[in-house]
């Protein structure tokens, strides 16, 4: 198990999806939120035993706003990709915890947004993630 820990994996795997319906409802119904632009983030622990990921993400941009799927798509790869890359600090945090952490992580500007700016708002969001995770342990 504690090579696991010193392991850096840069993969973003299907278990790291967020695709619970039950959580999904949990976030929407009591999750906290939190904006940092151009995204609005709500997440919740929970302490589902079925679920063995300590961290896990959704992606959404909304179609109201995007009309066009290849865009909506470019969005969502961008963020997924940001994440993958800057995710191994937070998960470390949380690694071995008894709460898991399930994040929604939703696309709110009306345009499209360079890599680069996307990198940098999810690298905000991870650390302020973390953060809030070590406030509550």
């Amino acid at each position: 198990m504690s090579a696991d820990l010193n392991r850096v994996s840069h993969k973003f795997s299907k278990n790291e999806r967020l695709c619970s319906r039950k959580i999904f409802d949990l976030l929407i119904n009591s999750g906290e939120q939190f904006f940092t632009h151009p995204f609005k983030v709500i997440y919740c622990y929970h302490a589902l035993s079925y679920i063995q990921e300590p961290l896990q993400v959704a992606f959404v941009v909304p179609k109201r706003i995007f009309k066009k799927a290849h865009d909506r798509n470019r969005i969502k790869r961008l963020m997924r990709e940001a994440f993958r890359i800057q995710k191994n600090e937070l998960k470390q945090a949380m690694f071995n915890q008894p709460k898991k952490l399930a994040v929604l992580i939703i696309f709110v500007n009306k345009t499209l947004t360079p890599y680069h700016e996307v990198e940098s708002k999810i690298k905000l969001i991870l650390h302020r993630l973390k953060m809030v995770h070590a406030q509550g342990n």
